[in-house]
C-alpha cells in the first residue's frame, strides 16, 4: 500500500510493531512524504496480523538507486539510513527478540466525499 511516512508512524504505537526496539526505530527514522509498505504474513495470520514488512521510498525515480528503507522480517529490521535520508546505503541491523505478530496497517485511505 501507499501512505504518507507521518500517517505510519502515527499508527505505531496502537499496532505494537511486535517488538518496542522495532517501534522505536521507525519513529526516529527519517521518512519521505510517501512510502510504499509491503506487508508480509503467514496464511496462518492474514488477514488479521503481520510478521514484518518492506519499507520503499515513493518519491524515488529510476534513476535514484538503494530506495528500500527498510526490511523487516521477525527477528530482524535492517534499515537503510543513507536511503532515509536520500544519501549513500548504509545498513544498519537490529535484532527483534522476541518478536510477535501485530495488527496489519489499516485506515491508510479516507472516504472521498
Amino acid at each position: 500500500f501507499l501512505t504518507t511516512g507521518q500517517s505510519f508512524k502515527r499508527r505505531l504505537t496502537e499496532r505494537g510493531m511486535g517488538n518496542p526496539a522495532a517501534e522505536e526505530v521507525y519513529r526516529t527514522l527519517p521518512l519521505p512524504h510517501f512510502i510504499w509498505v509491503g506487508e508480509i504474513s503467514d496464511t496462518s495470520l492474514y488477514p488479521g496480523s503481520v510478521l514484518g514488512e518492506v519499507i520503499w521510498d515513493a518519491t524515488r525515480n529510476a534513476y535514484e538507486p538503494d530506495g528500500c528503507i527498510a526490511l523487516r522480517y521477525p527477528e530482524v529490521l535492517i534499515v537503510d539510513k543513507g536511503s532515509a535520508l536520500n544519501g549513500r546505503q548504509k545498513l544498519e541491523p537490529f535484532a527483534l527478540v522476541p518478536s510477535t505478530a501485530y495488527p496489519v496497517y489499516c485506515s491508510n485511505l479516507k472516504e472521498i466525499q
